[in-house]
C-alpha cells in the first residue's frame, strides 16, 4: 500500500454516505475521499488520480485486471428506488429512451432488460436532461439514477425500479458499484478497512440521513428509509453472484467498443 494517505474516488450520492463516512472523519484513517459522478470516476483510476474507486460494475466486468476489494459495495436485492425508468407509454412500446450521462452501469443495466426483461430494442442516447428530453417529445422513456430518481416526482406517467425488475427477471440482487483498484497489493490491504468503514456506516445510518437531508432537500425519513431498506453494502457471495450474471448477459450483447457508453 502507499506510504502516504490512500486517495479513494467515491461517488457524491447518499448511497454512497454508510461507505465513506468514517472514512472522511478519519474514524478508519490513512484515507482521502475524492468525489464524483460513478461514470467519471474510472478516469480517475486511468490517470493515477485515485488509488481505489468505487467503480461501476459495468466498467469492472470490462477490466478484469482490476482487482476488485471483497466486502463492501452499493447494490439492491429488489427494488432500489434510485434507478427509474420512466415513461409516457410501456417499457416494451419504448422507442427512444434519454438516459442520464452519469452511470456506466445503470446504462448497461436498462439494455440489458430491455432487450432480455421487456423484449424490445429501444434505442437509448444520452441527455444531460432525460426529462426535458421527454417533455420536449424527444424520446418516450428517461433513466435517472441516484439523488435525482429519489426526488423524482413521475406524476401520470409510468415508473420501473430497474433493481425490482432486475430480481423479477433473475432472483438475483444487482451490484451497481464495487472498491477496486490496479494496485492489487494496495486493494487487498485497503479491503478490510473499507468494510469496517461500512459496518460504521451502516451502524449510524439515521444520523448520515439527518445530516444528508437539508442538503438534498430529501426528507429525512426518506433518506433512512432508503438506505436502511433498499440499499445493501455488504457485498457477499449473493451480490457476486448476481455481479456475474450481469457480466455473463453485457459481454454475451455487447463488445469491448461500446463500454464507455
Amino acid at each position: 500500500m502507499p506510504e502516504n494517505r490512500v486517495r479513494l474516488a467515491a461517488v457524491s450520492f447518499l448511497n454512497t454516505r454508510p461507505l465513506i463516512s468514517a472514512l472522511e472523519d478519519g474514524r478508519v484513517p490513512g484515507y482521502t475521499i475524492i468525489k464524483d459522478v460513478p461514470s467519471a470516476l474510472p478516469g480517475l483510476i486511468e490517470q493515477g488520480k485515485a488509488d481505489l474507486g468505487l467503480l461501476p460494475a459495468g466498467y469492472c466486468i470490462y477490466h478484469p485486471d482490476l482487482e476488485i476489494a471483497s466486502g463492501s459495495g452499493i447494490a439492491c436485492r429488489g427494488p432500489v428506488r434510485s434507478i427509474l425508468l420512466i415513461t409516457s407509454t410501456t417499457a416494451k412500446d419504448c422507442t427512444r429512451i434519454a438516459a442520464t450521462t452519469h452511470s456506466m452501469s445503470s446504462v448497461k443495466l436498462l439494455s440489458v432488460l430491455m432487450e432480455r426483461h421487456f423484449r424490445t430494442h429501444a434505442k437509448i442516447y444520452s441527455a444531460e436532461d432525460p426529462m426535458g428530453e421527454m417533455a420536449l417529445g424527444r424520446s418516450d422513456g428517461a433513466l435517472l439514477i441516484g439523488d435525482p430518481a429519489l426526488l423524482a416526482d413521475p406524476g401520470s406517467l409510468r415508473c420501473y425500479d430497474l433493481g425490482e425488475e432486475w430480481f423479477r427477471f433473475t432472483g438475483l440482487p444487482f451490484v451497481f458499484a464495487v472498491w477496486a483498484g490496479r494496485d492489487r497489493e494496495c486493494v487487498r490491504q485497503a479491503g478490510p478497512d473499507l468494510v469496517r468503514a461500512m459496518r460504521l456506516g451502516r451502524s449510524e445510518i439515521p444520523r448520515l440521513a439527518a445530516e444528508s437531508a437539508g442538503p438534498l432537500g430529501i426528507p429525512a425519513e426518506l433518506c433512512e428509509d432508503y438506505l436502511s431498506h433498499y440499499i445493501i453494502h455488504d457485498v457477499g457471495p449473493a451480490e457476486m453472484e448476481g455481479y456475474a450474471a450481469f457480466r455473463d448477459m453485457i459481454i454475451g450483447t455487447s463488445t469491448k467498443g461500446d463500454q464507455n457508453r
